[in-house]
């Protein structure tokens, strides 16, 4: 993608917002935020492939993304939301499903599928043993792994979006995070953008500047201010991982423990039947 660079010029004309979201976000409750203070505005939701890192909104077909991190430098806005937990997916009677926790190294011995669409930032590539082919989606990943072909390590919220009766989850304690954010193009910042990045920071109705106000906030609570502007500017985006998962929502939000488990006492192991 060629780099960009904001505009000076901040349009508040838009006959709508464009929200895309990957597979596990859940927008819905800053888009039902932003529809209560204008509700005149419509706001048009997509879903994005899960291995969408920013190229819808790169390619203007949504105003805004709620991607998984990271995304290429110089071109976005970024705000970090959470980091999500990792987890591994495997038949029912596999015998992980024993286990209320797992490590790396429990998944040595596996056939681990990972999808040409994967949603996890491996540092050094997936653990186990690679199939002869690999699949093309998580989708197809996930019927492989009912087949008892493998398992699949995936971010939490997506093993649950593919809930089935004959498969469980189980996090695994160091399998690397993975980090959601909030994009948007530098050239493309607005009014209408700040206003629900604000609402995703968090900004209540009373607090919300309105569009076309330009009072400054206070500098102890904005980001790192940019040229003129007196508006809370977000953080360029990175392509590091040493920026993801920081500010507000940066901790995990996703429990770590299944039903019926306790503190940290559970063997990390997991317990063969």
């Amino acid at each position: 993608m060629e780099s960009t660079q904001p505009s000076s010029h901040r349009d508040s004309s838009r006959r709508e917002l464009r929200i895309g979201y990957v597979p596990g976000a859940t927008p819905a409750k800053w888009v039902s935020r932003f529809a209560q203070r204008h509700p005149k505005l419509p706001v048009t939701l997509t879903r994005l492939p899960p291995h969408d890192r920013g190229r819808t909104v790169a390619h203007g077909e949504v105003d805004m993304g709620i991607v998984r991190l990271p995304v290429p430098p110089d071109i976005f806005y970024m705000i970090s939301l959470y980091d999500e937990v990792s987890v591994a997916l495997f038949p029912r009677d596999h015998h992980f499903a024993a286990a209320d926790q797992l490590l790396l190294s429990d998944l040595a011995e596996e056939t681990v599928l990972q999808p040409r669409e994967d949603m996890i930032p491996w540092r050094n590539g997936a653990p186990g043993n690679a199939p002869a082919e690999q699949p093309e989606t998580t989708d197809l990943a996930v019927q492989l792994v009912a087949a008892g072909v493998g398992i699949v390590v995936l971010p939490q919220s997506v093993a649950r979006l593919h809930a089935r009766k004959d498969l469980e989850f189980c996090p695994v304690d160091d399998a690397p995070l993975s980090p959601v954010g909030l994009v948007w193009r530098q050239d493309s910042d607005d009014e209408i953008l700040q206003e629900f990045a604000g609402i995703v920071r968090g900004r209540t109705a009373k607090s919300s500047r309105g569009l076309g106000d330009t009072e400054p906030e206070n500098p102890q609570k904005g980001k790192v201010s940019k040229g003129t502007d007196t508006r809370k500017t977000p953080r360029r985006a990175t392509g590091g991982a040493a920026n993801q998962g920081k500010g507000k929502g940066g901790a995990r939000k996703m429990s770590t423990a299944k039903k019926g488990s306790t503190s940290g006492n559970q063997s990390r192991k997991p317990k063969r039947r």
